[in-house]
Protein backbone atom coordinates (compact mmCIF):
# COMPACT_ATOMS: atom_id res chain seq x y z
CA UNK A 1 0.00 0.00 0.00
CA UNK A 2 3.01 2.26 0.99
CA UNK A 3 4.52 1.78 -2.62
CA UNK A 4 1.11 2.92 -4.06
CA UNK A 5 0.79 5.74 -2.30
CA UNK A 6 4.16 6.94 -3.63
CA UNK A 7 3.49 5.81 -7.20
CA UNK A 8 0.12 8.25 -6.80
CA UNK A 9 1.93 11.18 -5.38
CA UNK A 10 4.23 10.64 -7.93
CA UNK A 11 1.81 10.76 -11.08
CA UNK A 12 -0.09 14.02 -9.18
CA UNK A 13 3.71 15.44 -9.06
CA UNK A 14 4.70 15.32 -12.65
CA UNK A 15 1.11 16.53 -13.84
CA UNK A 16 1.42 19.62 -11.18
CA UNK A 17 5.00 20.04 -12.99
CA UNK A 18 3.93 19.70 -16.42
CA UNK A 19 0.95 22.59 -15.78
CA UNK A 20 3.66 24.73 -13.59
CA UNK A 21 6.13 24.23 -16.94
CA UNK A 22 3.33 25.27 -19.59
CA UNK A 23 2.27 28.24 -17.36
CA UNK A 24 6.18 29.16 -17.17
CA UNK A 25 6.37 28.85 -20.59
CA UNK A 26 3.79 31.00 -21.68
CA UNK A 27 4.40 34.00 -19.35
CA UNK A 28 8.51 33.69 -20.57
CA UNK A 29 7.48 33.68 -24.42
CA UNK A 30 4.90 37.29 -23.32
CA UNK A 31 7.62 38.61 -21.21
CA UNK A 32 10.26 38.03 -23.58
CA UNK A 33 8.57 39.10 -26.63
CA UNK A 34 7.60 42.54 -24.53
CA UNK A 35 11.24 43.25 -23.97
CA UNK A 36 12.03 42.63 -28.01
CA UNK A 37 11.62 44.69 -31.23
CA UNK A 38 10.50 41.73 -33.88
CA UNK A 39 11.96 44.46 -36.23
CA UNK A 40 15.13 44.92 -34.70
CA UNK A 41 17.06 42.96 -37.14
CA UNK A 42 15.34 45.70 -40.32
CA UNK A 43 16.69 49.13 -38.52
CA UNK A 44 19.77 50.59 -38.73
CA UNK A 45 21.12 53.36 -36.09
CA UNK A 46 20.77 56.63 -36.99
CA UNK A 47 22.94 59.15 -35.93
CA UNK A 48 24.93 60.54 -38.73
CA UNK A 49 24.09 63.67 -40.26
CA UNK A 50 24.16 66.96 -38.77
CA UNK A 51 20.08 67.00 -37.38
CA UNK A 52 19.00 68.39 -39.89
CA UNK A 53 19.45 65.93 -42.80
CA UNK A 54 20.18 62.58 -42.68
CA UNK A 55 23.00 60.51 -44.18
CA UNK A 56 22.45 58.55 -47.47
CA UNK A 57 22.27 55.37 -45.68
CA UNK A 58 20.22 56.65 -42.90
CA UNK A 59 17.61 58.01 -45.69
CA UNK A 60 17.33 55.10 -47.78
CA UNK A 61 16.68 53.07 -44.59
CA UNK A 62 14.09 55.24 -43.28
CA UNK A 63 12.11 55.30 -47.05
CA UNK A 64 11.95 51.30 -47.12
CA UNK A 65 10.55 51.25 -43.16
CA UNK A 66 8.53 54.34 -44.00
CA UNK A 67 7.26 52.14 -47.21
CA UNK A 68 6.83 49.02 -45.13
CA UNK A 69 4.42 51.03 -42.60
CA UNK A 70 2.19 52.34 -45.46
CA UNK A 71 2.13 48.55 -47.03
CA UNK A 72 1.86 46.30 -43.86
CA UNK A 73 0.72 48.95 -40.76
CA UNK A 74 -2.58 49.63 -40.77
CA UNK A 75 -2.74 52.65 -38.63
CA UNK A 76 0.45 54.24 -40.95
CA UNK A 77 -1.01 53.61 -44.66
CA UNK A 78 -4.25 55.20 -42.81
CA UNK A 79 -2.27 58.28 -41.88
CA UNK A 80 -1.16 58.30 -45.77
CA UNK A 81 -4.16 57.56 -47.19
CA UNK A 82 -6.51 60.28 -45.26
CA UNK A 83 -3.64 63.33 -46.26
CA UNK A 84 -4.15 62.26 -50.02
CA UNK A 85 -7.93 62.14 -49.56
CA UNK A 86 -7.95 65.58 -47.99
CA UNK A 87 -5.32 67.15 -50.50
CA UNK A 88 -6.16 65.82 -53.95
CA UNK A 89 -9.52 63.91 -53.40
CA UNK A 90 -12.81 64.95 -54.77
CA UNK A 91 -13.70 68.30 -55.30
CA UNK A 92 -9.68 68.81 -56.66
CA UNK A 93 -9.93 71.03 -59.36
CA UNK A 94 -7.40 73.02 -62.16
CA UNK A 95 -9.39 76.16 -63.52
CA UNK A 96 -6.71 78.39 -66.14
CA UNK A 97 -6.76 81.76 -65.64
CA UNK A 98 -7.65 82.16 -69.24
CA UNK A 99 -11.26 81.59 -70.10
CA UNK A 100 -9.97 80.39 -73.66
CA UNK A 101 -11.16 76.74 -75.07
CA UNK A 102 -7.93 76.38 -76.68
CA UNK A 103 -6.41 76.25 -72.97
CA UNK A 104 -9.33 73.98 -71.73
CA UNK A 105 -8.56 71.49 -74.38
CA UNK A 106 -5.53 71.32 -74.04
CA UNK A 107 -5.38 70.92 -69.94
CA UNK A 108 -8.13 68.00 -71.11
CA UNK A 109 -5.62 66.25 -73.47
CA UNK A 110 -2.88 66.92 -70.40
CA UNK A 111 -5.93 65.44 -68.25
CA UNK A 112 -6.22 62.37 -69.78
CA UNK A 113 -2.86 61.38 -71.14
CA UNK A 114 -1.11 61.07 -68.06
CA UNK A 115 -4.15 59.91 -66.10
CA UNK A 116 -4.10 63.00 -63.40
CA UNK A 117 -6.96 61.80 -61.65
CA UNK A 118 -4.87 58.68 -60.38
CA UNK A 119 -1.47 60.66 -60.77
CA UNK A 120 -2.10 63.45 -58.52
CA UNK A 121 -3.05 61.12 -55.73
CA UNK A 122 0.27 59.38 -56.27
CA UNK A 123 2.53 62.60 -56.42
CA UNK A 124 0.87 62.95 -52.64
CA UNK A 125 0.93 59.63 -51.28
CA UNK A 126 5.01 59.19 -52.62
CA UNK A 127 5.81 62.68 -51.18
CA UNK A 128 3.83 62.09 -47.39
CA UNK A 129 5.61 58.12 -47.60
CA UNK A 130 9.04 59.05 -49.03
CA UNK A 131 9.64 62.45 -47.88
CA UNK A 132 10.14 63.65 -51.41
CA UNK A 133 8.68 63.20 -55.07
CA UNK A 134 10.96 63.37 -58.32
CA UNK A 135 8.86 64.09 -61.27
CA UNK A 136 10.45 64.08 -65.10
CA UNK A 137 8.80 66.03 -67.79
CA UNK A 138 9.22 64.62 -70.96
CA UNK A 139 6.67 66.03 -74.23
CA UNK A 140 4.73 63.96 -77.03
CA UNK A 141 2.91 66.28 -79.78
CA UNK A 142 3.27 69.31 -77.39
CA UNK A 143 1.46 67.38 -74.72
CA UNK A 144 3.84 67.61 -71.52
CA UNK A 145 4.21 64.02 -70.08
CA UNK A 146 5.04 62.95 -66.31
CA UNK A 147 6.46 60.53 -64.85
CA UNK A 148 8.44 59.51 -61.66
CA UNK A 149 11.68 58.88 -60.77
CA UNK A 150 12.50 56.16 -57.84
CA UNK A 151 14.18 58.55 -55.52
CA UNK A 152 16.60 55.63 -54.23
CA UNK A 153 18.62 55.96 -57.81
CA UNK A 154 19.23 60.08 -57.50
CA UNK A 155 22.41 59.68 -56.04
CA UNK A 156 26.25 60.82 -56.71
CA UNK A 157 27.75 59.54 -59.84
CA UNK A 158 30.79 57.34 -60.16
CA UNK A 159 32.62 59.92 -61.27
CA UNK A 160 32.33 63.97 -60.78
CA UNK A 161 34.40 64.63 -63.96
CA UNK A 162 30.80 66.55 -65.12
CA UNK A 163 29.88 67.91 -62.05
CA UNK A 164 29.87 71.76 -62.28
CA UNK A 165 28.41 73.16 -59.11
CA UNK A 166 28.53 71.41 -55.36
CA UNK A 167 27.29 67.79 -55.39
CA UNK A 168 25.57 66.00 -52.17
CA UNK A 169 23.04 63.00 -52.21
CA UNK A 170 22.46 63.27 -56.18
CA UNK A 171 21.61 66.99 -56.26
CA UNK A 172 23.55 69.39 -57.95
CA UNK A 173 23.22 72.85 -56.45
CA UNK A 174 25.26 76.23 -57.34
CA UNK A 175 28.41 76.22 -54.76
CA UNK A 176 27.17 80.16 -53.40
CA UNK A 177 23.55 78.99 -53.29
CA UNK A 178 22.19 75.68 -51.98
CA UNK A 179 18.60 75.92 -53.52
CA UNK A 180 19.50 77.17 -56.73
CA UNK A 181 19.29 73.71 -58.30
CA UNK A 182 21.43 73.17 -61.09
CA UNK A 183 20.74 69.53 -61.85
CA UNK A 184 20.00 65.89 -60.80
CA UNK A 185 22.13 62.94 -60.63
CA UNK A 186 19.69 59.74 -61.67
CA UNK A 187 21.30 56.10 -61.90
CA UNK A 188 24.64 57.97 -63.57
CA UNK A 189 23.82 60.41 -65.37
CA UNK A 190 22.94 64.13 -65.04
CA UNK A 191 19.58 66.13 -65.90
CA UNK A 192 19.25 69.04 -66.06
CA UNK A 193 16.65 70.95 -63.08
CA UNK A 194 14.55 72.23 -65.69
CA UNK A 195 13.17 68.83 -66.78
CA UNK A 196 12.63 67.94 -62.82
CA UNK A 197 10.05 68.47 -60.65
CA UNK A 198 11.40 67.98 -56.89
CA UNK A 199 8.96 68.15 -54.00
CA UNK A 200 10.82 68.00 -50.52
CA UNK A 201 8.80 68.08 -47.04
CA UNK A 202 9.27 68.52 -43.30
CA UNK A 203 12.83 69.77 -44.10
CA UNK A 204 14.66 73.45 -44.21
CA UNK A 205 14.31 74.80 -47.55
CA UNK A 206 18.75 74.86 -47.75
CA UNK A 207 18.62 70.77 -47.15
CA UNK A 208 18.52 68.82 -50.30
CA UNK A 209 16.29 66.08 -49.45
CA UNK A 210 13.15 65.49 -47.98
CA UNK A 211 12.20 63.24 -44.79
CA UNK A 212 9.46 60.62 -44.64
CA UNK A 213 5.86 61.97 -42.92
CA UNK A 214 5.47 58.84 -40.56
CA UNK A 215 9.58 58.98 -39.49
CA UNK A 216 8.19 60.56 -36.26
CA UNK A 217 5.57 58.22 -35.32
CA UNK A 218 7.40 55.11 -36.57
CA UNK A 219 8.98 54.15 -32.95
CA UNK A 220 4.89 54.17 -31.77
CA UNK A 221 3.39 52.16 -34.88
CA UNK A 222 6.13 49.41 -33.55
CA UNK A 223 4.92 49.66 -30.30
CA UNK A 224 1.21 49.25 -31.07
CA UNK A 225 1.92 46.78 -33.01
CA UNK A 226 3.91 44.46 -30.29
CA UNK A 227 0.87 45.76 -27.75
CA UNK A 228 -2.04 44.22 -29.50
CA UNK A 229 -0.06 41.00 -29.94
CA UNK A 230 0.98 40.48 -26.48
CA UNK A 231 -2.79 41.54 -25.21
CA UNK A 232 -3.59 38.41 -27.88
CA UNK A 233 -0.98 36.78 -25.62
CA UNK A 234 -2.37 37.79 -22.66
CA UNK A 235 -5.62 36.55 -23.45
CA UNK A 236 -4.78 33.02 -24.82
CA UNK A 237 -2.52 32.59 -21.50
CA UNK A 238 -5.83 33.90 -19.33
CA UNK A 239 -7.80 31.21 -20.81
CA UNK A 240 -6.03 28.42 -20.44
CA UNK A 241 -8.27 25.19 -19.57
CA UNK A 242 -8.04 21.80 -17.91
CA UNK A 243 -9.99 19.00 -18.06
CA UNK A 244 -9.90 17.11 -14.48
CA UNK A 245 -10.49 13.60 -14.82
CA UNK A 246 -11.18 11.87 -12.13
CA UNK A 247 -10.75 7.79 -11.43
CA UNK A 248 -11.70 5.45 -8.75
CA UNK A 249 -9.28 2.34 -8.33
CA UNK A 250 -5.58 2.09 -7.80
CA UNK A 251 -2.26 4.22 -9.61
CA UNK A 252 -2.04 1.47 -12.27
CA UNK A 253 -5.52 1.91 -13.37
CA UNK A 254 -5.20 5.62 -13.14
CA UNK A 255 -2.14 5.70 -15.45
CA UNK A 256 -3.95 3.22 -18.37
CA UNK A 257 -6.94 5.73 -17.82
CA UNK A 258 -4.65 8.73 -18.62
CA UNK A 259 -2.89 6.68 -21.47
CA UNK A 260 -5.60 6.48 -23.35
CA UNK A 261 -6.92 9.88 -23.84
CA UNK A 262 -3.66 11.91 -24.56
CA UNK A 263 -4.34 14.77 -25.46
CA UNK A 264 -1.44 15.07 -28.15
CA UNK A 265 -2.63 13.55 -31.58
CA UNK A 266 -2.42 9.94 -31.33
CA UNK A 267 -3.55 7.44 -33.84
CA UNK A 268 -5.28 4.03 -33.63
CA UNK A 269 -4.31 0.48 -35.18
CA UNK A 270 -6.51 1.51 -38.45
CA UNK A 271 -5.65 5.24 -38.72
CA UNK A 272 -8.11 7.46 -37.37
CA UNK A 273 -7.21 9.72 -33.82
CA UNK A 274 -8.71 8.74 -31.03
CA UNK A 275 -8.11 12.18 -29.49
CA UNK A 276 -10.66 13.00 -26.92
CA UNK A 277 -10.33 16.50 -25.75
CA UNK A 278 -11.48 20.10 -27.11
CA UNK A 279 -7.87 21.74 -29.10
CA UNK A 280 -6.53 24.26 -26.66
CA UNK A 281 -7.99 21.76 -23.12
CA UNK A 282 -5.61 19.68 -21.34
CA UNK A 283 -7.34 16.58 -19.49
CA UNK A 284 -5.28 15.56 -16.12
CA UNK A 285 -6.58 11.82 -14.83
CA UNK A 286 -6.44 11.44 -10.94
CA UNK A 287 -7.81 9.31 -8.08
CA UNK A 288 -10.49 9.40 -6.40
CA UNK A 289 -9.98 11.76 -3.12
CA UNK A 290 -6.86 13.20 -4.33
CA UNK A 291 -7.35 16.91 -4.12
CA UNK A 292 -6.16 19.01 -7.68
CA UNK A 293 -5.50 22.81 -7.52
CA UNK A 294 -5.23 24.38 -10.96
CA UNK A 295 -2.98 27.35 -10.86
CA UNK A 296 -4.33 29.91 -12.86
CA UNK A 297 -1.95 32.26 -14.33
CA UNK A 298 -2.72 35.48 -12.11
CA UNK A 299 -1.69 38.37 -14.88
CA UNK A 300 -3.41 41.40 -13.04
CA UNK A 301 -2.90 43.71 -16.48
CA UNK A 302 -6.32 45.05 -16.63
CA UNK A 303 -4.27 48.59 -16.92
CA UNK A 304 -2.52 47.42 -20.27
CA UNK A 305 -5.26 49.18 -21.78
CA UNK A 306 -4.12 52.68 -21.21
CA UNK A 307 -0.61 51.33 -22.54
CA UNK A 308 -2.59 51.47 -25.82
CA UNK A 309 -4.15 54.07 -25.69
CA UNK A 310 -0.91 56.44 -24.35
CA UNK A 311 0.92 55.21 -27.75
CA UNK A 312 -2.25 55.86 -29.95
CA UNK A 313 -2.12 59.56 -28.57
CA UNK A 314 1.50 59.08 -29.91
CA UNK A 315 0.54 58.39 -33.31
CA UNK A 316 -1.98 61.44 -32.99
CA UNK A 317 0.68 63.82 -32.29
CA UNK A 318 3.17 63.21 -34.18
CA UNK A 319 0.51 63.17 -37.33
CA UNK A 320 -1.10 66.48 -36.07
CA UNK A 321 -4.27 64.37 -36.97
CA UNK A 322 -7.13 63.80 -34.38
CA UNK A 323 -6.98 60.40 -32.54
CA UNK A 324 -10.42 59.29 -34.28
CA UNK A 325 -8.97 59.79 -37.61
CA UNK A 326 -6.00 57.47 -36.67
CA UNK A 327 -8.18 54.79 -35.27
CA UNK A 328 -11.88 55.58 -37.54
CA UNK A 329 -13.27 55.14 -34.58
CA UNK A 330 -15.54 57.90 -33.42
CA UNK A 331 -17.34 55.83 -30.78
CA UNK A 332 -15.70 57.11 -27.59
CA UNK A 333 -16.77 60.83 -28.76
CA UNK A 334 -20.26 62.85 -28.81
CA UNK A 335 -20.75 64.73 -31.62
CA UNK A 336 -19.21 68.23 -30.45
CA UNK A 337 -16.02 66.64 -28.83
CA UNK A 338 -15.58 65.15 -32.32
CA UNK A 339 -15.84 69.12 -33.85
CA UNK A 340 -13.66 70.45 -31.12
CA UNK A 341 -10.76 68.23 -32.19
CA UNK A 342 -11.36 67.67 -35.59
CA UNK A 343 -10.27 71.35 -35.84
CA UNK A 344 -6.25 70.22 -35.41
CA UNK A 345 -6.62 67.98 -38.23
CA UNK A 346 -8.52 70.68 -40.51
CA UNK A 347 -5.52 72.83 -39.65
CA UNK A 348 -3.06 70.33 -40.73
CA UNK A 349 -4.75 69.30 -44.16
CA UNK A 350 -4.97 73.41 -44.75
CA UNK A 351 -1.37 73.21 -44.39
CA UNK A 352 -0.57 70.35 -47.14
CA UNK A 353 -3.37 72.02 -49.50
CA UNK A 354 -1.40 75.30 -49.58
CA UNK A 355 2.13 73.39 -49.14
CA UNK A 356 1.44 71.47 -52.77
CA UNK A 357 -0.20 73.97 -54.64
CA UNK A 358 2.83 75.87 -55.44
CA UNK A 359 3.46 72.28 -57.47
CA UNK A 360 0.30 71.68 -59.19
CA UNK A 361 0.87 75.37 -60.41
CA UNK A 362 4.68 74.84 -61.55
CA UNK A 363 2.83 71.62 -63.69
CA UNK A 364 0.56 73.98 -65.33
CA UNK A 365 2.52 76.17 -66.29
CA UNK A 366 4.71 73.83 -67.71
CA UNK A 367 2.44 72.16 -69.46
CA UNK A 368 1.49 75.95 -71.34
CA UNK A 369 4.70 76.03 -72.03
CA UNK A 370 4.91 72.60 -73.51
CA UNK A 371 1.82 73.16 -75.66
CA UNK A 372 3.26 76.62 -76.70
CA UNK A 373 6.51 75.08 -77.73
CA UNK A 374 4.67 72.44 -79.65
CA UNK A 375 2.36 74.71 -81.43
CA UNK A 376 -0.85 73.96 -79.58
CA UNK A 377 -1.18 77.28 -78.30
CA UNK A 378 -0.17 81.25 -79.37
CA UNK A 379 1.93 82.79 -77.12
CA UNK A 380 1.02 85.76 -77.69
CA UNK A 381 -3.31 86.87 -77.82
CA UNK A 382 -4.99 89.70 -78.34
CA UNK A 383 -7.53 91.04 -75.81
CA UNK A 384 -9.65 94.32 -74.58
CA UNK A 385 -8.55 96.34 -71.87
CA UNK A 386 -10.31 99.70 -70.76
CA UNK A 387 -8.63 102.69 -70.65
CA UNK A 388 -9.30 105.99 -69.28
CA UNK A 389 -9.51 108.97 -71.90
CA UNK A 390 -9.28 112.55 -71.04
CA UNK A 391 -10.67 115.60 -73.41
CA UNK A 392 -8.30 117.93 -73.48
CA UNK A 393 -10.55 120.42 -74.75
CA UNK A 394 -13.72 119.87 -71.81
CA UNK A 395 -10.98 117.83 -69.28
CA UNK A 396 -14.10 115.05 -69.22
CA UNK A 397 -12.88 111.89 -68.96
CA UNK A 398 -14.61 108.93 -70.78
CA UNK A 399 -13.36 104.54 -71.23
CA UNK A 400 -12.68 103.47 -74.27
CA UNK A 401 -11.65 99.52 -74.98
CA UNK A 402 -9.04 99.27 -76.82
CA UNK A 403 -7.23 96.18 -78.69
CA UNK A 404 -3.94 94.96 -76.78
CA UNK A 405 -1.52 91.97 -77.63
CA UNK A 406 -0.10 90.27 -74.27
CA UNK A 407 1.26 87.05 -73.27
CA UNK A 408 -0.55 83.94 -72.65
CA UNK A 409 -0.81 83.84 -68.84
CA UNK A 410 0.77 80.48 -67.20
CA UNK A 411 -1.29 80.88 -64.17
CA UNK A 412 -4.43 79.12 -62.95
CA UNK A 413 -6.38 78.51 -59.87
CA UNK A 414 -6.36 75.49 -57.51
CA UNK A 415 -9.72 74.36 -55.53
CA UNK A 416 -8.99 71.53 -53.18
CA UNK A 417 -11.29 69.12 -51.55
CA UNK A 418 -13.86 70.53 -49.12
CA UNK A 419 -12.45 69.66 -45.58
CA UNK A 420 -15.64 70.27 -43.33
CA UNK A 421 -18.70 70.00 -44.12
CA UNK A 422 -21.37 72.46 -42.78
CA UNK A 423 -24.50 73.33 -43.42
CA UNK A 424 -24.18 75.98 -46.16
CA UNK A 425 -27.32 77.50 -46.22
CA UNK A 426 -27.74 78.36 -42.70
CA UNK A 427 -24.25 79.79 -42.38
CA UNK A 428 -24.52 81.83 -45.83
CA UNK A 429 -28.18 83.23 -44.65
CA UNK A 430 -26.18 84.41 -41.32
CA UNK A 431 -23.66 85.75 -43.12
CA UNK A 432 -26.04 87.81 -45.48
CA UNK A 433 -27.98 88.86 -42.43
CA UNK A 434 -24.39 90.03 -41.27
CA UNK A 435 -23.40 91.91 -44.29
CA UNK A 436 -26.44 93.74 -44.91
CA UNK A 437 -26.72 94.73 -41.25
CA UNK A 438 -22.76 96.24 -42.24
CA UNK A 439 -21.44 94.19 -39.70
CA UNK A 440 -19.31 92.51 -41.74
CA UNK A 441 -17.54 93.21 -45.61
CA UNK A 442 -18.15 91.61 -48.59
CA UNK A 443 -14.03 90.18 -48.74
CA UNK A 444 -14.47 88.71 -44.87
CA UNK A 445 -17.93 87.36 -45.89
CA UNK A 446 -16.10 85.83 -48.97
CA UNK A 447 -13.38 84.20 -46.80
CA UNK A 448 -15.70 82.87 -44.34
CA UNK A 449 -16.96 80.90 -47.27
CA UNK A 450 -13.41 79.58 -48.29
CA UNK A 451 -13.89 82.24 -51.74
CA UNK A 452 -11.49 84.40 -52.86
CA UNK A 453 -13.54 87.76 -53.49
CA UNK A 454 -11.36 89.45 -56.04
CA UNK A 455 -10.93 86.66 -57.68
CA UNK A 456 -14.75 85.52 -57.56
CA UNK A 457 -15.68 88.97 -58.94
CA UNK A 458 -13.20 88.36 -61.91
CA UNK A 459 -15.30 85.38 -62.70
CA UNK A 460 -18.61 87.02 -63.07
CA UNK A 461 -17.34 90.04 -64.85
CA UNK A 462 -16.46 87.36 -67.11
CA UNK A 463 -19.38 85.39 -67.09
CA UNK A 464 -21.53 88.79 -67.77
CA UNK A 465 -18.92 90.01 -70.97
CA UNK A 466 -19.27 86.31 -72.24
CA UNK A 467 -23.12 86.10 -71.68
CA UNK A 468 -23.68 90.13 -73.71
CA UNK A 469 -21.34 88.47 -76.74
CA UNK A 470 -23.47 85.09 -76.73
CA UNK A 471 -22.39 84.77 -80.97
CA UNK A 472 -25.54 82.30 -80.64
CA UNK A 473 -28.28 84.86 -80.16
CA UNK A 474 -29.28 86.60 -83.32
CA UNK A 475 -31.62 89.36 -83.44
CA UNK A 476 -34.04 86.83 -84.64
CA UNK A 477 -33.79 85.33 -81.53
CA UNK A 478 -33.70 88.72 -79.35
CA UNK A 479 -37.86 89.47 -81.68
CA UNK A 480 -38.19 86.09 -80.49
CA UNK A 481 -38.42 87.12 -77.07
CA UNK A 482 -40.62 89.88 -77.07
CA UNK A 483 -43.64 90.31 -74.99
CA UNK A 484 -46.45 89.63 -77.04
CA UNK A 485 -49.96 91.80 -76.36
CA UNK A 486 -52.45 89.53 -74.81
CA UNK A 487 -55.43 89.84 -77.15
CA UNK A 488 -58.71 91.19 -75.11
CA UNK A 489 -61.45 88.65 -74.72
CA UNK A 490 -64.70 89.51 -76.20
Amino acid sequence: MAFEGIKARQVLARIKLRELETIEQNMNEASTSSLEDSDSAQWVAMGSGDNRSLAIQDQSTLRDRARYFFYANPYGRNVIRLLVKYIVGRGFVVTPAEDLPDVQRVLDMFWKKNKMNNRKKEIVRRTMRDGEVFIRKFQENGILLLRFLQPELVKDPDSKRAVVGSLKYGIETDRDDVETVLAYWYNGKRIDSSEVFHKKILVDSDVRRGRSFLEAIAKYLVYYSQWIDRRVKMSLIRNAVALVKTVVGSPSKVDSTAAKFETSNKKAADGTSIQQVPKGVSMYVVNKGVDYEFKTPNVQAADAQHDGRAILLGISAGSGLPEFMVTSDASNGNYASTMVSEAPGTMEFEDWQEDFEDLFKDIYAAMIETAIAGQLLTGQIRDTEEVVVIDDTTGEATTEKIVVTRDLSTDCSITFPELIHRDIKAETDALTIQNNNEWISDHTASARLDLDYIEEQDLLRRERETEEKDPFTTKEDEEDTEEVPETPEA
